[in-house]
């Protein structure tokens, strides 16, 4: 009762001071510039307490909160314990305005010298965390009694208990989002205050929001990524990325801050700033919102998504508002307009060439998202968009994507004709050799014509950045000019990725097998073989775990699937048996739980490059952390090639 008590009372004080905190400010016109920061400071402080006093709850099996009764058991490992607090929607939005906090702590200390951007950026995000903590209290509240006090709780879900994942995929994915509204805040910011005084010192306004959009950009990839992962070794479908409509959710954003990254990157190399950077730091909010909705609302079927419950309408007043009061900065701030004129040619065009394709391919994966859920709620008509409605959007997008990239890193930032980049040799050698592999590649392994297509391309857009690398390196052949190029990982990893999701998801085998204990079965160009079904009778669940051996050529490898039932739920999960090298992963999942030893029904896939998809996606995180922080390492770098002591 305790801790229940002290979780109502820590966010309650919080909200006090977010208000108390924006109200001085209001009032006093940033004269309270110090003492207001330290009243967020202490409101962040309340609810990072209020996290670590849920997560006590879990450690110390306090079942008379019914948060803790429906999501933690006796029998719960730590590890998954832990990760328990956000295995469900009250201790998810909990963690989500914790992880809110934390960001606007650093948020407060970079910009804590500049107190036109503190006036308005702070009031927004406080705003944000103000209404969300509001919204936990009276429709999602992870501190709430319940009727009665179980001798034991029911523990987390168990897909969300089968993989160490669960531990690091929601943070940080969840920190991703909500780092999406820190650029927006500041684009506020800059639009607000060219109100009533001249716009604020562009280079830096531009460099903050591009720091804070790298930030949101790293951290979302890193949690799409490891999503991703955690479907593959935890699902049993053999799959990583499905279209769900939650997935989609991730992806929109993730699409709108590369947008926003290079928008403040083209911007920069002039004095005048651009409407765009401000547009794209909108729809980043927006989209990060709008995959909160998604996620939290219960509206949409996902394995990502939350039951059915009671938040929707409070997440859809939210982005109203957000919508509203964005489009009111957007449109009546005074606004400065890139206005220079630039051939085809230069980095510039091809930027905003491939800035419409991405916001192109946005808006169709919005509209395939969302259509079935306004098809439901106002046709009255159950519409599905599946798979092949997003590949076939995605192939054309991404094509001419890596084209422009391609093209892109090997151009400059001045007037290039169209003509005179292609004329260049590092552009023929790219062309020369991705045209290679494309006949190679159809005379040798004779692929599907979109997969050439893609591939070609991405072979191309790979070549073309490391040509790039390599032309700045040799200009001048220092060790800080050298990983100065480090970002451009980013770019290689997303061209990888390309290639190797096309490889895996084209090329894979699947077959359904029975087997009986020591009797081989031939299947997918490889003998498989049950050599023993090991029961596991545990205090909460009973597991089955099939040793299987593969034989392929000289080389036995042994996979390990397994199936899992649950007492406290009445569930039953299975796990896949995951053979990986560098080549290719075979997986195993078992389609039923097995009655005995004897014989079990096995799905065996083969999948090739799975290994290189998470290398490819591991690229562009490294790429997204070196631009974030690009500064201080060429900075450190420099003083320790020049011998400098700090």
């Amino acid at each position: 009762m305790f801790i229940s008590a002290l979780g109502y009372i820590l966010l309650i004080l919080s909200i006090l001071c977010f208000i108390g905190a924006t109200a001085v400010q209001i009032i006093y016109k940033n004269k309270l510039f110090t003492f207001s920061k330290k009243i967020y400071l202490l409101g962040t402080g309340f609810i990072i307490a209020s996290f670590i006093n849920l997560e006590v709850a879990f450690i110390s099996k306090d079942y008379a909160i019914d948060y803790v009764a429906n999501n933690g058991s006796k029998h719960t490992p730590l590890l998954f314990t832990i990760a328990g607090v956000w295995s469900s929607l009250e201790g998810s939005l909990l963690l989500w305005i914790t992880l809110m906090s934390v960001l606007f702590i650093t948020f407060i200390f970079k910009t804590k010298n500049n107190p036109e951007v503190s006036k308005y950026a702070w009031p927004i995000i406080s705003a944000l965390i103000v209404f969300f903590t509001i919204m936990i209290l009276f429709a999602a509240n992870p501190f709430e009694l319940g009727k009665t006090t179980p001798v034991d709780g029911l523990g987390p879900n168990p897909l969300l208990r089968e993989n160490p994942l669960m531990a690091t995929h929601p943070p940080l994915l969840y920190a991703g989002y909500v780092a999406m509204f820190f650029p927006w805040a500041l684009s506020c910011a800059w639009l607000l205050s060219s109100k009533t005084k001249p716009v604020l010192k562009s280079s830096l306004m531009r460099d903050a929001i591009r720091w804070w959009s790298l930030v949101a950009f790293t951290l979302l990839s890193g949690g799409v990524l490891l999503g991703a992962w955690w479907s593959y070794e935890v699902l049993g479908w053999g799959g990583y990325w499905a279209w769900d409509p939650v997935e989609n959710a991730s992806i929109i954003p993730w699409l709108f801050s590369v947008i926003l990254i290079h928008s403040t990157t083209m911007n920069s190399k002039y004095s005048q700033g651009s409407n765009s950077t401000h547009w794209f730091a909108f729809l980043c909010a927006t989209g990060s919102l709008c995959g909160t909705f998604l996620t939290g609302s219960g509206i949409v079927a996902s394995v990502h998504a939350f039951s059915v419950s009671s938040i929707g309408n409070w997440l859809l007043i939210l982005l109203g508002l957000c919508v509203f009061f964005g489009l009111y900065c957007l449109t009546t701030a005074k606004t400065d307009y890139l206005q220079k004129t630039l051939l085809w040619g230069s980095r510039e065009k091809l930027y905003l060439a491939s800035f419409g394709v991405l916001a192109a391919l946005c808006a169709i994966l919005t509209v395939g998202t969302i259509f079935p859920l306004i098809s439901t709620q106002f046709l009255n008509q159950d519409v599905s968009v599946g798979a092949p409605y997003f590949n076939n959007v995605a192939k054309p997008g991404v094509v001419i994507i890596l084209i422009l990239l391609g093209l892109g890193n090997l151009s400059t930032w001045r007037n290039v004709s169209f003509k005179s980049l292609i004329d260049d040799k590092f552009v023929l050698y790219s062309i020369y050799a991705a045209t290679g592999y494309a006949v190679l590649s159809v005379l040798i392994i004779k692929p599907l014509p979109w997969v050439t297509v893609m591939t070609t391309a991405a072979v191309f857009s790979f070549l073309a950045t490391s040509f790039r690398i390599y032309a700045k390196i040799m200009s001048k052949r220092t060790v800080a000019k050298a990983i100065s190029q480090l970002g451009m990982l980013a770019h290689m990893g997303f061209s990888l990725l390309v290639v190797f999701v096309l490889i895996s998801s084209a090329y894979g085998q699947r077959q359904e097998i029975i087997l009986k204990k020591n009797e081989p079965v031939k299947a997918i160009g490889s003998v498989f073989t049950l050599k023993n079904v090991i029961k596991k009778d545990n205090k909460d669940n009973v597991s089955y775990k099939a040793l299987i051996t593969i034989e392929t050529g000289d080389s036995e490898v042994v996979a390990k699937p397994y199936v899992t039932s649950y007492r406290a739920r009445n569930t039953t999960v299975g796990g896949p048996g995951i053979i990986s090298n560098y080549k290719e992963d075979f997986y195993l999942h078992i389609s039923s739980a097995p009655t005995n030893g004897e014989k079990i029904t096995v799905v065996v896939q083969k999948k090739p490059g799975v290994m290189w998809v998470w290398y490819s996606g591991l690229l562009i995180v490294l790429g997204g952390l070196y631009a974030t922080f690009r500064r201080r390492i060429l900075s450190d770098t420099t003083r320790n090639v020049l011998g400098v002591v700090k």
